[in-house]
């Protein structure tokens, strides 16, 4: 059904696009520059999932729907690392969750990629904590 493929398109969106802001932000506040570098890079690999997503719902008819969450104020690096270290893992549990309910396979193809970078990014932040 185009009309749920599209709404889950949107959901995944929803993920990409709280990432978007939320590392650039956070980048700027820690002190540890590493961290800081790190979350820069992952904040440009955000936008491109985002727009990845948004071209599909696009192509598929539909409209790339995202609602604005506040975020919330984290001081403690170790702190904003489990948020993104748990953010992740939603996020990597959400696409498995999709690539196994989907049948396009070019959209598969797009979201094993993408699910690849986050896993990567988990992987990063583990490392990190």
């Amino acid at each position: 059904d185009k009309d749920k493929l599209i709404q889950l398109l949107n959901d995944a969106l929803q993920f990409e696009y709280n990432d978007v802001f939320l590392y650039p932000r956070e980048a700027k506040e820690i002190k540890d520059k590493n961290v800081a570098k790190i979350f820069e890079q992952f904040g440009l690999m955000e936008v491109r999932h985002a727009d990845l997503l948004a071209i599909r719902i696009l192509n598929l008819g539909g409209k790339p729907v995202w609602e604005f969450k506040l975020l919330s104020d984290l001081n403690d690096t170790k702190e904003i690392l489990k948020r993104h270290l748990s953010n992740e893992e939603a996020s990597i549990n959400f696409y498995k969750k999709l690539i196994d309910e989907i049948d396009d396979a070019e959209i598969k193809i797009i979201l094993r990629g993408i699910r690849a970078e986050e896993e990567m990014h988990r992987d990063k932040i583990k490392e990190l904590i």
